[in-house]
């Protein structure tokens, strides 16, 4: 009897979960890999194409070994939903584990909002314009050509939506003698 009763309880709480549950007031900042939110924004059975554009640009044309650069993406042209909010991330890679910048040896000061993770939400008051977020970083400890990603993950229409950019190469130099 205690088993049913066990079995029962197990199978009510089971049939009571929704189906699917979203997050549309979002998470909030955070280091996260790009797989943070892939069951919804990212699965071709729960999402849809997202047409944003995402562009970078840096304060500087190279950094230096262990020294500061600043970077933004800018996201425009994609679809909103009624919360006009949307995610974006800073990426080193976009396989979805060990992809954050701190992965490749970045240190993020900043992310213009506050705070120093890789991931920043943020509303949105037109599609057009779209949003522009800046991280402040430390360049990694070894020279050469270090590649970085954004992406964006949003709603619209009723449907998650994610976009990845291309890479971005960001050239790392030796330490300045003066």
């Amino acid at each position: 009897m205690r088993r049913a009763l066990l079995i029962g309880g197990l199978l009510l709480l089971v049939l009571c979960v929704p189906p699917l549950s979203a997050n549309p007031g979002g998470n909030g900042d955070a280091n996260r890999d790009t797989s943070c939110g892939g069951s919804c924004h990212g699965d071709p059975g729960l999402s849809e194409p997202s047409s944003a554009v995402l562009s970078f640009s840096q304060d500087r044309d190279s950094a230096y070994v262990g020294g500061p650069i600043s970077i933004s993406v800018t996201v425009n042209q994609m679809e909103l939903s009624s919360r006009a909010m949307i995610g974006v991330f800073l990426l080193s890679d976009t396989f979805g584990v060990s992809d954050t910048p701190q992965d490749a040896g970045w240190t993020i000061l900043s992310n213009g909002e506050g705070g120093s993770t890789n991931y920043v939400e943020t509303y949105v008051l037109d599609s057009e314009s779209g949003a522009t977020i800046t991280w402040s970083l430390l360049a990694p400890g070894t020279e050469g050509t270090h590649t970085l990603y954004a992406g964006v993950h949003h709603g619209g229409g009723g449907a998650a939506r994610m976009q990845l950019s291309s890479g971005y190469n960001v050239t790392v130099g030796p330490i300045p003698e003066n």
